[in-house]
């Protein structure tokens, strides 16, 4: 069994005008649907400039009227790890695999067709998408959407640990550095003292 302290879970189950819909996507047609249509955008496992780019993108379509109050997430997968190569060895093959998924979903709906096991996503690209660091390097990286959104409550940052084929115990592991050290981290950068969950 495993206790979270201070967890939320949003929407609560009754929300007046009913809960809030979030919408994500990449497309430029996407982008321009969630901000028409949304009342949040998810964003998925980019780093923080493209990650930024493509939120401006999305509250270009938002209507005036709504633009306050428009919420923003954005999904981060990684790993922490004292030794971010033997992170690396333990989430990689994890890490690719679902590249690969979401590549392979893409060239199938262009009319390509692509072997089962074919490799499509390359280390480089894998690393540079998937945050692999000690807790200080984590911090570092995430550190920027924690200010950039501090002052809005209505908006998240989600750090993906688990990849396929980890060891359970590693993923408890990490998850549970990532709440003693990395969120009271951000906490206390964002907004000067740890904050009320």
């Amino acid at each position: 069994m495993h206790r979270i302290d201070s967890a939320i879970v949003r929407p609560e189950p009754f929300t007046p005008g009913g809960p809030p819909i979030w919408l994500g996507g990449t497309g430029p047609r996407a982008l321009d649907r969630a901000g028409r249509l949304g009342d949040g955008f998810f964003g998925v496992c980019t780093p923080f400039d493209p990650a930024m780019a493509t939120f401006s993108q999305v509250l270009e379509s938002v209507p005036e009227h709504r633009r306050a109050g428009f919420s923003f997430g954005q999904l981060r997968s990684g790993f922490i790890a004292d030794d971010p190569e033997l992170g690396w060895k333990l989430t990689g093959r994890g890490m690719t695999y679902t590249m690969d998924v979401h590549a392979r979903w893409a060239a199938e709906e262009a009319g390509n067709a692509v072997e089962v096991d074919t490799m499509l996503t390359p280390e480089e690209v894998v690393r540079q998408y998937n945050l692999i660091g000690t807790p200080d390097e984590v911090t570092a990286a995430l550190r920027p959407y924690e200010q950039r959104f501090a002052a809005r409550t209505d908006s998240h940052l989600c750090f993906r640990l688990y990849h396929p084929y980890m060891p359970q115990d590693a993923v408890l592991d990490a998850v549970g550095t990532f709440g003693r050290v990395v969120v009271p981290a951000l906490r206390t950068s964002a907004g000067g003292g740890p904050q009320p969950g």
